[in-house]
């Protein structure tokens, strides 16, 4: 009977080491590209993957592997919601980068912004936009908003 119970709960382990495996693989921890000081990962169910370079956090990561360096992990009284824009389909797995949009991009992107939109995002904060560098061109990949953690 204890043999049972022990191999039952191995195949448990092994499962939740699976399913937490290919999880990560989904999200693309496995293939994150190489990350300045400072810097922190996002990646959504989605397929939103970003690297931010200008966060302000509360709980800063310092010396940690790149894996868990995760934007959730260093400001836990956030909720972080990503807008991705229409891209092609090849750019959807690439890691974008993504920093605290300046005066000018903060307002052309609101004014710009569908009302529902508008609407869905009023109390949220726009911490960061994000694009993927192509040929020395920059191609925008979404936004990131954050509201408080309740």
């Amino acid at each position: 009977m204890f043999k049972w119970i022990l191999r039952f709960f191995l195949i448990g382990i092994v499962s939740f080491l699976g399913i937490a495996a290919f999880q990560a693989y989904q999200k693309g921890y496995f293939n994150i590209p190489d990350m300045p000081e400072g810097s922190y990962v996002i990646s959504t169910r989605g397929g939103f993957r970003g690297i931010v370079l200008d966060a302000a956090v509360s709980n800063p990561i310092v010396d940690m592997p790149k894996f868990f360096r995760r934007l959730t992990l260093a400001n836990p009284d956030r909720q972080y919601l990503s807008i991705p824009f229409d891209v092609a389909p090849w750019f959807m797995d690439a890691w974008s980068i993504c920093t605290s949009p300046s005066k000018k991009e903060r307002e052309g992107l609101q004014r710009n912004m569908p009302e529902k939109l508008k609407i869905n995002l009023s109390s949220a904060r726009l911490d960061a936009v994000c694009w993927i560098d192509v040929d020395g061109e920059r191609v925008w990949r979404g936004m990131i908003f954050s509201v408080p953690n309740l």
